[in-house]
């Protein structure tokens, strides 16, 4: 701005003005200044204005994923995630800047928060940081919310679903519905940090609760691919022939490809096997059989909830996480045709 104003005669401030349209400068004066940046290709930089303004209308979405982690992208369901907290966003006068990082670190702060860039930041789950490296973030003081579980000890703010509970839910269904060998097709459950370990977990408490023995057999791995999903099917198929129904606890992208190989191999759904997904897609209903799957209530309460906690902190309140009981979504591949809708409290609890 020093050598705008220099470059065309005025002060800094009547330069500063000028760009603004400010009706306390003249016409002849606003051109001039105008032609002069316009000459010397002169932008304003939003950071240092959003810093001397102390104000900033952008929230930066981090997606914590790193080069191995390639094939989430092309989920479905990470799309639904950033376009329903763009949305939420956009009703609250923010705007969304999507960022992905490898790491989650004080570079949040350097690169978005103190550059002024971004007022906050919403984090699309740990990945697989070092949860020291987040309470560091938590130690900078800037307003931030991670998507996922809340964990021991935690002392910042995470909004989501209770995987436990959801994956006990799902278990106790197939059950209801008769079937009495269930797998369980998940990824990373030995991270007791991660999503699938949690599910993992809920699903051998709900093994528990049914007197149902736990058998290794049913047990297979996928990350999130389809050659990975047939591997799976192929492992399952080959060790446990007697399996009857399948929680694909890592996506409904891996599920879908599951049902997929199920049928490949004469299998039919959900006749022979039942299959339930996670995260409800758009997809799940243009399948044959349309899949049944958790929905982790993103447009019915988890977005909502992630905006308003990370604005609370931008306005300088203090905020608590927030887990909200999963909902499984009915269809036909679990071998119940009529539409419904089902939530934790239905579940049954432990005597």
């Amino acid at each position: 701005m020093a050598d705008l104003a220099r470059e065309a005669g005025v002060s800094a401030s009547t330069a500063s003005r000028a760009l603004r349209d400010s009706p306390l400068i003249s016409q002849e004066t606003i051109a001039h200044v105008k032609q002069v940046a316009k000459q010397h290709a002169y932008r304003p930089h939003l950071g240092a204005r959003n810093l001397r303004l102390k104000k900033c209308n952008i929230v930066v979405l981090i997606l914590p994923f790193n080069y191995a982690d390639s094939d989430v992208l092309a989920n479905p369901y990470i799309f639904k995630i950033i376009g329903t907290i763009g949305s939420v966003l956009r009703e609250y006068g923010y705007d969304l800047l999507l960022s992905q990082m490898d790491t989650i670190s004080e570079q949040i702060d350097d690169r978005y928060i103190h550059a002024g860039i971004a007022a906050g930041a919403i984090i699309l789950g740990r990945g697989d940081n070092d949860p020291e490296k987040i309470r560091k973030l938590a130690d900078t003081g800037i307003p931030f919310v991670i998507l996922g579980p809340k964990l021991e000890n935690q002392d910042y703010c995470s909004v989501g679903i209770d995987n436990h509970l959801s994956a006990r839910m799902v278990v106790q269904h197939f059950a209801k519905l008769g079937r009495k060998h269930i797998a369980i097709v998940s990824d990373n459950r030995e991270n007791r940090l991660s999503e699938s370990y949690s599910r993992f977990q809920g699903y051998l408490q709900a093994l528990k609760e049914l007197n149902f023995s736990f058998n290794p057999n049913l047990v297979a791995q996928s990350i999130h691919s389809g050659n990975s999903a047939y591997e799976a099917v192929r492992k399952l198929l080959h060790d446990a022939p007697e399996m009857d129904a399948i929680f694909v606890a890592t996506s409904d992208v891996v599920a879908i490809s599951v049902i997929q190989a199920l049928q490949q191999s004469g299998k039919q759904i959900p006749e022979d096997v039942a299959v339930i997904g996670f995260d409800n897609i758009d997809l799940c209903d243009f399948i044959t059989p349309a899949l049944t799957s958790v929905s982790q209530r993103l447009q019915d309460g988890v977005a909502t909830i992630l905006v308003e906690k990370l604005i609370a902190q931008i306005n300088g309140k203090d905020v608590e996480s927030t887990m909200l009981e999963g909902s499984l979504v009915i269809r036909q591949s679990c071998g119940q045709a009529d539409f419904n809708v089902l939530n934790g409290s239905s579940i049954n609890q432990p005597q």
